[in-house]
């Protein structure tokens, strides 16, 4: 059993991809995983949001296949019920589905489960976890198979971060250690724009010194993002 430690937010596990015979393009979407795809209303978002009744309200993501505008999407997870980014990945592996994006092999023959909750009792004091779930010093499970196809896959698969709204006002952040891609970065903030309110301007905040360093570069070089970039700290 593989035990790892996250010291950070912003530090996430490495580990090979966990690799199967899946169409990674495939996706059941008549599975409800908790997300929901595509254009999305100021309703529906705060409905997600993980502080509901605060402002600015705010839903993590992610934007699968970004650098492939033909089969792009952009996922909202429920934060009542997901933590954590990657519980999607392994939420639905293990409820016998295909995860997009991914060639894993789901579980199979097994029961079918309706929490992430209901999952952990399952996985409680067993020594041989399923797929690539390692347990971490602090009790959370992780799967290292989402991180590497967000972090260190080429080309990139997901780019997971979290959307923010206060009132007319939409921004996003990446994750504190993504060392993101100008192509990428441009790929995904078209994508998240896309899916919002129709009229609505959607802003970058950068969190990290490296995505300083790119939001400088997007400042000076023009384009859509060189007005879009805001600093830690900063709202729109």
């Amino acid at each position: 059993m593989l035990i790892i430690s996250l010291v950070s937010a912003g530090c996430f596990p490495r580990g090979p991809e966990l690799v199967g015979d899946q169409d990674p393009r495939a996706c059941d979407d008549a599975f409800d995983d908790h997300t929901h795809k595509g254009s999305i209303d100021v309703a529906k978002f705060d409905s997600f949001a993980e502080n509901p009744g605060e402002s600015p309200a705010h839903v993590d993501f992610f934007v699968s296949f970004v650098a492939e505008p033909a089969i792009r999407q952009v996922r909202f997870e429920d934060g009542a019920f997901y933590e954590f980014h990657d519980q999607w990945l392994w939420f639905r592996l293990m409820n016998g589905v295909n995860a997009c994006g991914s060639s894993a092999n789901p579980v199979s023959g097994g029961e079918r489960f309706e929490s992430i909750a209901a999952i952990e009792a399952t996985l409680k004091g067993k020594v041989e976890l399923p797929l690539d779930l390692a347990r971490t010093t602090g009790g959370r499970y992780v799967s290292p198979t989402f991180y590497t196809l967000a972090f260190r896959s080429e080309p990139r698969i997901y780019v997971p971060g979290t959307m923010f709204r206060r009132d007319d006002k939409w921004w996003f952040e990446l994750e504190v250690s993504d060392a993101v891609k100008e192509s990428d970065l441009v790929s995904a903030h078209a994508a998240l724009e896309g899916v919002l309110p129709a009229g609505s301007t959607l802003f970058w905040r950068a969190i990290s010194p490296e995505q300083s360093e790119l939001g400088t570069r997007l400042q000076r070089g023009g384009g859509v993002l060189s007005t879009r970039v805001l600093r830690l700290g900063e709202e729109p």
